[in-house]
């Protein structure tokens, strides 16, 4: 997509798809300014055929030849906000898609009613977000003909926002790069491959990386990890991939994914209605790996460490059992009880090894950890646990600047007691189902020992079964913005 910015009106253009944005209040104004009888848009306001209401779409064919009108409606000015916009954008995109233009012109915003002090480069970013984001499809497999390319101009721009526009264009491709990756067919995205697709990244790039295989990880003592993969085809990888953005400061973070390429349960097999999505299960990994490619092209200063723990839960005769005990990295010893609560098992060595070897100053961990978070916050939120309060106040403004939401739960003693086991040092689930998603963090929290750490459980958050707003269906590649709009604001702190 190329984007074209302009500081002329929309009436300057000629031709394609025309989106107009109107909040109830600019309606009557845009009437009042506007006394030509015979023009469609004009027609359709006066008529109240479209008032402006949130999310409504109206479609204006006819106003010249080749031409298209769309007008889209942000509700009451009252109402505004950035997330608002970036969604309503996103709406609208869906919409001119649909008709097939090779040109789409897009009304910048003003500033206007709530959000008059907003610095315009964030309701344009707002704006573009929700535009590109919404155009996302995944059509390797489809024989359908794909969407037309089109050019995006972006008009009643006052300034020059070339480097805002590529800036906002790097983060979507790195979402889009996230997207890609879980959408695609496990039997593709093994744990090798994984592993190539960072080493590449890291050449493209001139970073670091690191892999770790199988015979690696024996010797290092990463055998939770070890014993999760032992039962696949696919041996597990341990992935290092470091950026320094900041070469001449020491601190540094470590951004840590879950990378479980293929989740069938293990031999506590997961059932028909459950198994069929579980190609997701790598979607941590896939968004540090996408922050890391945005981060490095960004060139946001500051060093980080993206850390994918990969392995297929598979069943084979090799396959870990429940009931075994197997000692982590740290020398803990864990009482495996279900082999379907795999997720834990990995991050806990991949945790316990950054700590130890590349010593960060903080980490933090992005994982479709538990369904059980699904229960609690549906797919709107993920789940955000931490016992440090400064961080995670920093990753809760993260996640509405950039509508990536995340919601606190407790990590607190209570919840200890329930992990408990009466013959090793822990076991990987709890007696009761109840708060799942607190005790899986509770779990990991026993393979941190002095670095400041938060966990993020974005098993409701990373796969959407519908299609809303800049939600595609199925992989949203969640965790790309946010973590690098994290980093940015660690980058200022450090």
């Amino acid at each position: 997509m190329k984007i074209i910015p302009i500081q002329d009106g929309v009436d300057s253009v000629s031709g394609g798809c025309k989106i107009l944005f109107f909040t109830v209040e600019t309606v009557h104004s845009f009437i009042k300014k506007n006394n030509k009888d015979h023009d469609l848009v004009i027609g359709v306001l006066r008529e109240k055929i479209f008032t402006g209401e949130k999310g409504k779409i109206s479609v204006i064919y006819g106003t010249h030849p080749d031409e298209i009108t769309l007008l889209a409606g942000l509700g009451e000015e009252k109402h505004l906000s950035l997330s608002l916009i970036r969604k309503i954008a996103a709406v609208a995109a869906r919409e001119a898609k649909k008709q097939k233009k090779k040109q789409i012109c897009l009304q910048a915003i003003p500033p206007s009613g709530s959000l008059i002090r907003t610095d315009e480069s964030k309701l344009i970013q707002a704006l573009l977000e929700g535009f590109i984001l919404a155009t996302y499809e995944f059509s390797k497999y489809s024989t359908e003909k794909q969407s037309l390319p089109f050019d995006l101009i972006l008009c009643n721009v006052k300034k020059n926002y070339s480097s805002l526009i590529e800036k906002t264009k790097i983060l979507c491709e790195g979402v889009f790069f996230a997207r890609n990756w879980v959408n695609e067919n496990a039997s593709l995205k093994t744990p090798a491959r994984l592993a190539s697709e960072a080493k590449k990244i890291a050449l493209e790039n001139k970073l670091s990386c690191t892999v770790l295989d199988e015979k690696s990880l024996q010797k290092s003592g990463c055998h939770l990890l070890c014993a999760v993969g032992q039962g696949a085809v696919h041996p597990p990888r341990l992935v290092f991939i470091e950026y320094r953005g900041a070469p001449s400061s020491k601190k540094k973070i470590a951004l840590v994914g879950k990378g479980i390429t293929f989740d069938s349960g293990g031999l506590n097999l997961k059932t028909s209605g459950h198994i069929e999505d579980m190609k997701l299960d790598m979607a941590g990994a896939a968004a540090v790996l996408g922050t890391l490619k945005a981060l490095s092209r960004l060139k946001i200063r500051i060093n980080v460490i993206g850390v994918m723990a990969c392995a297929e839960n598979a069943i084979g005769s090799r396959s870990y059992k429940p009931g075994d005990i197997v000692k982590a990295f740290n020398g803990k010893y864990v009482e495996v009880l279900n082999t379907d609560a795999e997720g834990r098992l990995i991050l806990a060595d991949a945790l316990s090894y950054t700590e130890k070897y590349y010593k960060p100053d903080m980490m933090i961990d992005l994982a479709t950890l538990t369904g059980a978070v699904i229960v609690c916050l549906g797919h709107h939120y993920a789940a955000l646990l931490t016992k440090d309060k400064k961080l995670e106040e920093i990753i809760i403004q993260s996640a509405e600047e950039t509508d990536e939401k995340v919601w606190p739960l407790p990590l607190t003693e209570p919840y200890s007691e329930e992990m408990k086991s009466d013959i090793a040092d822990i076991k990987n689930i709890s007696k009761n189902k109840n708060a799942g998603t607190i005790t899986g963090a509770v779990f990991l929290s026993h393979f941190v020992e002095k670095t400041r750490w938060a966990h993020v459980d974005i098993a409701g958050t990373a796969w959407s079964p519908d299609e809303h707003d800049l939600i595609p269906k199925y992989a949203t590649g969640f965790g790309v913005r946010l973590l690098t709009d994290l980093c940015s604001r660690l980058a200022k702190q450090f």
